[in-house]
């Protein structure tokens, strides 16, 4: 349904539908095809009425280059567009914050990444937005942001039990197996991953 409205023919939509497609390929372990669904969209000079999606179409850019190559991601390119990530708010922002965090770590400003992630948890919490809660937190642990990851991983544990599906209570088993540094449980929750279709999960396991 995406790929049918992908064509940048509705300016309201201009950068939104590409990131919703560019974000489905990179999940499914095909970041090349994301960043190619997004370079027509970051090419061009056209500002439309809706900013914010070009914003989000960066920081999607941003994350799935990431995963090609980190090194491909610069420290002012981030900068850019975290400034711009300042001025949206609630859905915007935190898909901004969890796209940028790891490549904010990989250019030595893990403090600002954990202090993203924070505020967007915090601000997740305010507005009862439970899983944007556990996305914050259990990045903070994968990444080794945490001050305390086992309790941080405990009350993620908490907040995921009320969530219906697979996903959350394997998630939970990945944080417990990341901060014990458990390598057979962690190949066994990338196996588990990969049999959901959560390819980039399990991909991140094994770098």
């Amino acid at each position: 349904m995406v790929r049918t409205h992908l064509p940048i023919g509705r300016r309201p939509l201009f950068g939104f539908l590409p990131s919703i497609a560019a974000e489905v390929e990179a999940t499914a372990g095909r970041p090349r095809a994301a960043v190619e669904i997004l370079r027509s969209v970051l090419r061009t000079g056209h500002q439309d009425d809706f900013p914010q999606y070009r914003t989000i179409a960066r920081a999607t850019s941003i994350a799935a280059r990431f995963q090609i190559d980190p090194d491909s991601v610069s420290s002012v390119e981030l900068d850019a567009v975290l400034a711009d990530a300042d001025r949206v708010f609630g859905e915007l922002q935190w898909l901004c914050t969890y796209r940028t965090a790891a490549p904010l770590c990989h250019v030595g400003q893990a403090d600002r990444a954990a202090r993203r992630l924070v505020a967007v948890g915090r601000q997740a919490h305010s507005f009862g937005a439970t899983t944007r809660v556990a996305m914050a937190d259990s990045l903070r642990i994968l990444l080794d942001l945490a001050d305390d990851a086992d309790e941080l991983a405990a009350q993620t544990r908490a907040l995921a039990s009320s969530f219906d599906g697979p996903l959350w209570p394997l998630v939970v088993d990945h944080l417990v197996a990341h901060v014990a540094d458990d390598k057979r449980e962690l190949a066994s929750v990338a196996d588990r991953y990969e049999s959901l279709g959560y390819l980039r999960q399990a991909t991140m396991i094994h770098s």
